[in-house]
């Protein structure tokens, strides 16, 4: 069955939920006030039928996710996916696994090359993509193609790099602009297009920034932090609700959650990891092709690597956080200034006021529907080829008919 790559912004998500009716009232399909107004005790904060119809039913994963400002929450224990969202599993870890960051950045690498095409690496400057691109400068082959795909702002967030690199005489650069990073080119081509887009939830979140001095706290402790975007935190009649469900999620966890960093991390790792992975597909002008990129922190090693080594990521300061993969970097350039003071930045631009986030549905058979202002079969905002989608083929419908039977 084709599974649903990405769905952006609760505005279509709505649009989409309230067309296809996945809980099949009796009532005019295209009508989204019913969702909104599910009978609960108590005030709703928001009227989204996509976050608020689950929270009905005591699915709380939108509320877990905002703790880590993840805006669509995919879940990666498969359990609470509204959608048949196609993921990326949480690998099992042998209790004697035991590898270095740098053994599993090497073989990421050589297992890209391996596929025998053309790599393009999009190339930020910031931690992440700059050990991308190390580890596969480091493992490059005479008859290896590799091009950079870099902005001026690359360059600006790591100037040092850049000096290296223009002495290399056998990779390409390949300038970009806000206005042209998600052309089609990049996509229709030979080449396997490599990010760093799944790097931070490798080592967890940026909302413990303001935070590092509580990262030993409890848990529970997050959910009070003001920037950690807590939607419920006006409600005190969910509070229970959605606390018991939190206290079960975290125990998926594939060791015990017991302060704000496992807390933040678990979050990012299980439920926003997904989400960063699909982003940049709705972005572009043509998604169809997008089995050709592939983010290099997206696979079982690293992952465990993650996992086995929770107690590594940062040394008790912000600018220590993502320690390892700074080594990592210094190991190659020696650039201790870049080691010791460079922090998280958000790196990757949206395409633009008229462009971001422009496909709203993306299935992993390669069709995608986009935004229009086009109204056809009543569903105003929503591509109307989606009219003829079957709503199971987008919809989890194990969930949905486990809702239905819930007397409401």
């Amino acid at each position: 069955m084709s599974k649903v790559v990405i769905a952006f912004s609760d505005k279509h998500l709505q649009r989409i939920m309230s067309f296809y009716n996945p809980l099949e009232f009796e009532k005019h399909s295209y009508d989204a006030s019913y969702y909104a107004n599910m009978p609960e005790q108590g005030i709703h904060p928001y009227t989204s039928p996509f976050f608020r119809v689950p929270e009905y039913f005591d699915n709380y994963l939108y509320a877990l996710s905002s703790l880590v400002h993840c805006p669509v929450p995919y879940d990666r224990t498969e359990e609470f996916n509204m959608l048949n969202f196609h993921i990326d599993p949480i690998p099992e870890v042998d209790k004697n696994w035991n590898r270095t960051i740098e053994e599993v950045f090497i073989e990421r690498a050589e297992e890209i090359w391996n596929l025998n095409k053309p790599v393009r690496v999009w190339y930020s400057g910031g931690i992440d993509s700059t050990v991308v691109l190390i580890a596969l400068l480091r493992t490059k082959k005479p008859e290896h193609e590799l091009i950079v795909y870099l902005s001026d702002l690359s360059v600006k967030e790591n100037p040092s790099f850049y000096e290296v690199l223009k002495k290399m005489n056998d990779i390409t650069f390949q300038w970009n602009e806000r206005s042209n990073i998600y052309a089609f080119d990049n996509w229709r081509d030979s080449t396997i297009n490599v990010t760093g887009e799944t790097g931070d939830p490798v080592y967890g979140s940026f909302v413990v920034e303001h935070h590092i001095d509580d990262v030993d706290s409890p848990w529970k402790d997050m959910i009070e932090w003001k920037d950690a975007r807590y939607i419920l935190k006006d409600q005190d009649y969910k509070k229970p609700r959605f606390m018991e469900f939190a206290e079960n999620f975290i125990k998926k966890c594939p060791f015990e959650v017991r302060t704000t960093f496992d807390f933040s991390w678990w979050l990012a790792f299980s439920i926003k990891w997904q989400w960063i992975n699909a982003r940049i597909y709705a972005q572009c002008d043509n998604p169809s092709n997008w089995q050709n990129m592939i983010s290099f922190y997206s696979c079982p090693e690293v992952q465990k690597w993650s996992i086995v080594n929770h107690d590594m990521k940062h040394k008790g300061t912000w600018k220590s956080y993502k320690w390892p993969s700074k080594e990592f970097i210094y190991n190659y350039n020696k650039d201790a200034d870049y080691r010791d003071n460079k922090v998280k930045e958000k790196s990757l631009p949206d395409a633009g006021s008229s462009q971001a986030a422009q496909n709203i549905l993306l299935m992993t058979s390669g069709e995608y529907y986009q935004k229009t202002e086009y109204k056809k079969y009543g569903i105003g905002g929503l591509d109307p080829e989606m009219a003829f989608l079957n709503k199971w083929d987008v919809f989890n419908k194990s969930l949905w008919k486990k809702w239905q039977k819930i007397k409401l």
